[in-house]
């Protein structure tokens, strides 16, 4: 829907919401907060946005055609936060973070991809194609480029049209332009109700001993359960040896993989230290009363970042894993979401958080004891667990890590 309001009087109520929303979040927060709070609450708003209000004004006056407030107010809010400093801050529209939430719970409704806009390419990266989801079942992978969407256009139209003509109606169609590799590609896909496993098990049998294979695509809300889940099956099993496959996890929920550690980590061992904005640190430490005994290996590419990177130090960091592949990304802040007045939220980086005893990550990445190169692009794309062993190289190093004299 087309409103015709003034831009300058929203932008005031917006950042107005913002001031409140964080002061109920953060009643308890802290003296440096609560500074920064009045601070902003004593600083001139006309002043700072003035010409913006201007510009607004002109623009109403002047301009011929017909304004769609919506896109404009959510254009601002995002250039707000892209550029703010924070390279991991993110504006979430209501229908965004109701997504989200859909996602983090294990649920989603849609094609089943999780992307990310690329502001300063202009472009919609395909981060991971869920398996059994439309899109990877129409054929949409990993690291696909997403042009479009039925005929709108993302240099012609922008993100939010291209995203408002992804979402629809469960059994609607869409179709959906990539580019891969460069060259243009488009993919019919039928909008449908999933379920995100982010967990997947296999058991294998290599020089006499078996090994359990487990794929972990993110740290969602469920990913705890099936993680332990999938690994109670492996033992039962009689798996000998474990392989976490960890490449190309962007990371995820912090109780999720605080849960996974404190599964398989001693008791009453620390799990992790966070640190905040104010410089406080908290430390988690393993309460299960469970720890995992047995050869342990982790894998790890350049996408392994966040969450996925906590999992790696803390195996590490307890001598429970060799890790193979090659540098991770170097992603160890933490963000949280603030609810806005409207069923909008912010992303925003507050703290650090640092692995058990190993120093924190950020920015530089965790060096795999056994170094492997490959491309992670494959004809089934982020899927790594479908790939034969034969054809997976770190896989195969990590399995000859774990069958070593050294190991048994």
């Amino acid at each position: 829907m087309k409103k015709k309001i003034s831009i300058g009087a929203t932008v005031a109520i917006v950042l107005l919401a913002v001031v409140i929303t964080f002061q109920v979040t953060y009643v308890a927060a802290g003296s440096r907060y609560r500074q920064r709070l009045d601070e902003w609450e004593k600083s001139d708003f006309s002043g700072r946005y003035a010409k913006l209000v201007e510009l607004d004004s002109v623009f109403h006056g002047l301009y011929a055609g017909e304004i769609d407030e919506d896109t404009i107010l959510n254009t601002l809010l995002r250039a707000y936060v892209a550029s703010s400093g924070d390279p991991y801050g993110q504006y979430l529209n209501a229908d965004e973070y109701a997504e989200l939430e859909r996602e983090m719970q294990g649920n989603g409704i849609g094609i089943g991809v999780s992307v990310l806009y690329q502001a300063e390419e202009n472009r919609i990266l395909v981060l991971r194609a869920y398996d059994n989801a439309p899109a990877a079942t129409a054929g949409i992978r990993h690291d696909d480029i997403i042009v479009g969407a039925d005929d709108t256009d993302i240099d012609r139209d922008g993100y939010e049209a291209v995203v408002n003509a992804i979402n629809g109606e469960v059994g609607s169609q869409v179709v959906i332009h990539v580019e891969r590799d460069g060259e243009p590609m488009q993919f019919t896909v039928t909008r449908a109700a999933y379920e995100i496993r982010t967990v997947d098990s296999r058991l294998e049998e290599a020089d006499g001993k078996k090994i359990g294979i487990v794929r972990i695509d993110s740290f969602e809300i469920s990913t705890s359960d099936q993680f332990i889940a999938a690994v109670e099956a492996l033992l039962s099993q009689g798996a000998q040896a474990l392989v976490f496959d960890l490449r190309a996890n962007p990371g995820g929920e912090l109780n999720s993989i605080r849960a996974i550690v404190d599964y398989l980590v001693p008791d009453g061992e620390p799990i992790v230290h966070i640190r905040d904005y104010e410089g406080k640190k908290t430390t988690y430490s393993g309460e299960d009363g469970h720890e995992v005994d047995c050869p342990m290996a982790v894998l790890v590419n350049g996408n392994t970042a966040s969450a996925a990177e906590l999992f790696t130090a803390a195996l590490r960091d307890y001598k429970k894993a060799t890790v193979v592949g090659v540098k991770t990304y170097g992603k160890g802040c933490i963000q949280t979401l603030y609810p806005l007045s409207d069923g909008s939220n912010l992303r925003v980086t507050y703290g650090y958080y640092d692995p058990p005893y190993s120093d924190n990550y950020d920015g530089v990445g965790i060096t795999p004891d056994v170094t492997v190169v490959e491309d992670i692009v494959s004809e089934q794309g982020n899927s790594f667990y479908l790939r034969a062993t034969d054809q997976d190289a770190p896989l195969q190093a990590a399995i000859a890590a774990l069958t070593s004299d050294s190991a048994a």
